[in-house]
């Protein structure tokens, strides 16, 4: 049984709910027991009173303050179960009172179980709808559940009892946005503002809201007067740094992350930050540099590692790109990420079997890596091999990503490759809704429609692809060949 943190609390709270003085109406014999258990408290013979008070129940069995009492000493030698059993008899008998359902919620949320403990705050809140502490905790619980809807009403059932604290609005915007409600959320959020003008937390959530709001000027704004508040946050300049980035604002981004690099020079990883950022703007210069830096720090050289497998990988040296996944996944072999951009550099070398095995261990690693599902999966439709196999990898990618565009490519082109040219026309025109100007899929559009005879319409999307991509091997031998056929 785990430890009762609880227990000094909880034993406030029955022994108040248990203070009056016992008056029985059925015999003398119970009241004599009942004086005797009393007496063997006093003395701490906690058993013998236990024992006590269990013979005035065979003469008073409907007393919910006996069964209180035993409760009291179960509590007392740590016997959790015995003690619930018994507050819910006495809540049987006196099923108003309110104190023996929130000791009963105080035991069940401190053994972890935070449905009943809701439960017993549920029934407290139905007695006294205005039991503002009961609320409280009954949002809490909620939250514990990760019940977002029934946490929201119980805060705005606070708010409603006129209970204005700046946590009870900071928690009812995060749930809000975890609903969606960016409009409500950043309305709670500037409350809380208005409320403590000093909590930089807010300052820094309304940021990340306007964020997801792809209002990043207005992110950068709350940022911003969150430095006010803390100007050398590290965090949150970190944080700044990435809003200018995604504001497209790239020389304010790196003069942020300059300005970290002086603020913080003892402070490891920045470095590691920097060169994400060289990534994301595909400065590939700045990228190694900043990365040569962040391996002499020695720091979450894991990462160093992958982020330098990574670069050479877009700078198609896949040799040493495959050096450094390689002596990331000694130090960290669990990471799936790794194991998919090190069997796509294998497959770009054409080392058809150490591809598969790699993307095989990503899938190992991660069941539910669709980029690595749906990488294999397209890899064995190229192939013309096991496409029942890869029908299969590519649905799981689908199920996880039902709208990804390259994922609905690969599908259809399994069903091009089983000759089945309807049903892969279909997983095409989904695809290129979603990649309208993606080379790859407009050619593979083209030639289902070859495939089904429409030649003039898979001559379009050939042509289209060619005018995206000249340099894409065998379009124009296709167009040609389709001219031909046409007559043009």
């Amino acid at each position: 049984m785990r430890k009762f943190l609880l227990l000094p609390l909880i034993l406030i709270a029955l022994s108040a709910s248990s203070s009056e003085g016992y008056n029985s109406g059925t015999s003398s014999s119970a009241y004599a027991h009942f004086m005797m258990a009393v007496v063997y408290e006093d003395r701490g013979s906690l058993e013998d009173a236990y024992a006590e008070y269990l013979r005035v129940l065979e003469y008073d069995h409907e007393n919910p303050t006996i069964y209180i009492k035993l409760a009291l000493i179960d509590l007392k030698n740590n016997r959790i179960e015995k003690s619930v059993a018994n507050l819910n008899k006495a809540g049987d008998y006196a099923s108003s009172d309110i104190r023996i359902h929130f000791v009963l919620a105080l035991i069940y949320s401190s053994i972890g179980k935070y449905d009943k403990a809701a439960g017993e705050y549920e029934k407290i809140v139905t007695i006294d709808p205005h039991d503002i502490m009961a609320l409280a905790s009954l949002a809490d619980m909620y939250l514990l559940q990760k019940r977002v809807d029934d946490a929201t009403a119980a805060y705005e059932r606070l708010l409603e009892e006129e209970v204005d604290i700046p946590a009870l609005r900071f928690n009812l915007g995060i749930l809000y946005s975890k609903n969606g409600e960016i409009g409500k959320a950043i309305g709670q959020m500037e409350k809380v503002v208005e409320l403590d003008p000093g909590f930089l937390q807010a300052y820094v959530t309304l940021g990340v809201f306007y964020e997801m709001d792809n209002n990043f000027n207005k992110a950068i704004e709350w940022y911003q007067r969150g430095l006010n508040i803390k100007p050398k946050d590290l965090k949150l300049l970190k944080i700044l740094a990435q809003a200018y980035y995604k504001a497209g604002d790239i020389e304010r981004a790196e003069t942020t992350y300059k300005d970290l690099i002086q603020e913080f020079p003892q402070e490891r990883g920045i470095y590691l930050d920097i060169a994400y950022f060289y990534i994301k703007n595909a400065d590939y210069k700045s990228a190694e540099e900043a990365l040569e830096k962040a391996e002499q720090e020695n720091f979450n050289i894991s990462e160093v590692y992958f982020l330098k497998g990574f670069l050479f990988f877009k700078l198609k040296k896949n040799g040493k790109a495959i050096d450094f996944f390689k002596k990331s996944l000694e130090l960290r072999p669990k990471n799936a990420e790794a194991y998919f951009f090190l069997g796509a550099a294998y497959e770009e070398m054409d080392r058809w079997d150490l591809a598969v095995s790699s993307l095989k261990k990503a899938i190992e690693v991660d069941s539910k890596h669709a980029d690595a599902l749906n990488y294999l999966g397209y890899m064995y439709a190229e192939d013309g091999k096991s496409l029942e196999e890869a029908k299969l990898l590519i649905k799981k990618a689908l199920e996880i990503e039902p709208d990804n565009g390259a994922y609905l490519d690969s599908m259809g082109w399994v069903y091009y490759k089983l000759g089945n040219y309807d049903r892969a026309l279909e997983f095409l025109e989904r695809a290129i809704e979603m990649k309208k100007d993606d080379s790859v899929v407009i050619e593979h559009l083209g030639d289902i429609y070859f495939k089904k005879g429409m030649l003039e319409r898979a001559l379009s999307q050939w042509q289209h692809a060619f005018q995206l991509s000249p340099e894409q091997e065998g379009l124009v031998e296709k167009i040609e060949k389709v001219r031909d056929k046409i007559g043009q």
